[in-house]
């Protein structure tokens, strides 16, 4: 007795519920042509969903089915129908061939005819293909609206969405009330405050959000939501494509480089490019890190002071009375036998008497006198020079592109290995420099007499001022001390009450923190000092160093 099955399926990207219906009834059609009958219970459909991939309820079903042999023929409207992945639909087909069902696809493929498997292939091959063509149509299209200055994706937090009439597109507006909020909170993230920190501020204050539901029915932030909001780029103007984590999994899972593609919207812009960037990373100098979204210590000197071994922050121990500082990570390997040797620890007490040697080193009056000289030289000619350098650097790379590109025209090089990848590594360096050469455009503009007169109003030595006079607010004196102290190493304790550390200060960064601004040079001061103490009570440090040269601060 012949039982026949039928499977139909439209995709999310037509969203027409009536596709089934239709399908049914072409394979009604087609069963009644070839004198079959098709059992109503063995009718399988998924509605709405991709045929890309296999996790489909009814489809699951369906091969469940066929592994219990409750039919022996299925009919489909087309072959894309079972799905558009070339191999699932091979596999699937072959599946039901060697377990006797015959399938029947209403554009013509039956399994009982000869030579059925060539034009298997063929319309698996035909479907999938349409769904790569479709995705690079998709692609193009969004290409084109953002290249139009379009938005195409919902607005986040701090805008909304316009449709203009006779557009194909959105833009978006600033919604005030929001924007201050935004800004509060990237002034939150400067003061040296946490994620977590951040949304029970907005929690308690009862500031709403447009993130999930908690399950009183209520708004509410959530640690990861200012995260995110944080690391957003619109909010200094630029709008990053390919930085999602649906498209940078998917190039890791590819083993293709992650290329984001910058589109500038200076009109959506809600902070200035310092202050986004000094919120994302402790410091400009030591580059990312993967504590982004924690905040400062509650200690003046907790996180700030590094291994010189291992590089890993020092962790403090004891008590109120005499705290210490230790490397964690290097007294465990020197337990297990896997250092011979380790730095071992120190006080606190020494950590901060190098650092007060070291910042009564850096400001003398010949030490201000040389930095604010250096200032004025970065207005004079520091913007430009690099600007000229980069805009040099672009057209060179934009040359080697065009040449690898003459090269591959040639039919014999067209599969050149080294040429395809020279020129993608070309393109990628045209692309990076043209955002570097448009940053220092920006950072040219903001280069001015305002801004240099704003910062050489500044004494350096006023920023001394609160650091070690019992703070009420040591999480935000370690953000500080964070940007003037990018480098901070404890790299020698060969005996006790014996400590050398090496401290790198970047004092352009910490002035132009300290009025909000754009640093406008980079002046990175480097000093090697050893503090020492006795075992008399109570115990006092005493601290002497000298300035070293250093090609290059170490990362945090």
């Amino acid at each position: 007795m012949q039982i026949c099955a039928v499977y139909a399926r439209y995709s999310s990207e037509d969203q027409k519920p009536t596709s089934i219906d239709d399908q049914l009834r072409r394979c009604k059609e087609t069963a009644a042509a070839h004198g079959l009958s098709i059992d109503e219970r063995r009718i399988y459909s998924d509605a709405a969903m991709s045929g890309s991939t296999s996790k489909r309820k009814s489809y699951l079903a369906l091969k469940q089915a066929v592994d219990d042999r409750l039919f022996n023929v299925l009919i489909v409207d087309e072959m894309s129908r079972l799905g558009r992945n070339m191999l699932e639909s091979i596999s699937f087909t072959l599946k039901l061939a060697e377990s006797g069902i015959r399938l029947i696809a209403c554009d013509g493929l039956d399994t009982n005819e000869k030579n059925w498997r060539l034009p298997l292939i063929v319309k698996s091959f035909a479907a999938e293909q349409e769904v790569e063509q479709l995705i690079w149509r998709v692609k193009r299209g969004i290409d084109g609206a953002l290249d139009r200055g379009f938005q195409v994706s919902p607005p986040p937090f701090g805008y909304r969405a316009l449709r203009r009439s006779g557009t194909k597109g959105s833009e978006w507006e600033i919604i005030e009330s929001e924007a201050s909020i935004v800004r509060e909170i990237y002034a939150m993230r400067l003061r040296g405050q946490s994620c977590n920190a951040i949304a029970d501020d907005l929690e308690m204050r009862g500031v709403s959000t447009r993130g999930a539901e908690h399950k009183r029915g209520c708004k509410m932030w959530r640690p990861a939501a200012v995260f995110q909001l944080v690391r957003n780029a619109i909010y200094r103007g630029v709008l990053e494509r390919g930085t999602s984590h649906h498209s940078i999994s998917a190039a890791r899972k590819k083993g293709v480089p992650i290329n984001p593609v910058l589109y500038e919207r200076p009109q959506y812009r809600l902070v200035d490019d310092e202050t986004w960037y000094r919120a994302n990373q402790q410091s400009d100098v030591t580059g990312a890190s993967r504590r982004k979204a924690w905040g400062s210590s509650r200690h003046l000197l907790g996180g700030l002071i590094r291994c010189g071994d291992c590089g890993l922050r020092l962790s403090t121990g004891g008590d109120a009375r005499s705290k210490s500082l230790f490397c964690p990570t290097c007294q465990l390997t020197h337990k297990q036998g896997v250092r011979s040797s380790w730095i071992g620890y120190t006080s606190e007490g020494a950590g901060r008497c190098a650092l007060e040697w070291g910042l009564t080193e850096l400001m003398t009056p010949a030490m201000v006198l040389e930095f604010q000289e250096l200032l004025r030289k970065s207005v004079d000619d520091g913007p430009a020079q690099k600007r000229q350098e980069c805009e040099r650097a672009l057209e060179h790379a934009k040359t080697q592109a065009v040449r690898l590109r003459r090269l591959l025209m040639f039919s014999d090089l067209a599969d050149d290995v080294p040429i395809v990848e020279a020129l993608s590594q070309a393109k990628q360096e045209e692309r990076e420099l043209t955002a570097r050469l448009k940053r220092l455009q920006a950072e040219s503009a903001l280069c001015d007499g305002k801004e240099l007169a704003r910062q050489l109003a500044v004494d350096p030595r006023d920023l001394l001022g609160p650091i070690f006079d019992a703070p009420p607010d040591a999480a935000h004196l370690n953000a500080v001390l964070r940007r003037l102290v990018p480098v901070f190493r404890l790299v020698g304790h060969d005996r006790r009450y014996h400590a050398v550390f090496e401290l790198t200060f970047d004092l352009a960064g910490a002035t132009a923190a300290h009025v909000g601004g754009t640093a406008l040079t980079e002046s990175l001061v480097t000093y090697r000092v050893v503090a020492v103490s006795t075992a008399k009570r109570p115990i006092v440090w005493t601290a002497q160093g000298e300035r070293i040269e250093v090609q290059a601060p170490e990362k945090r």
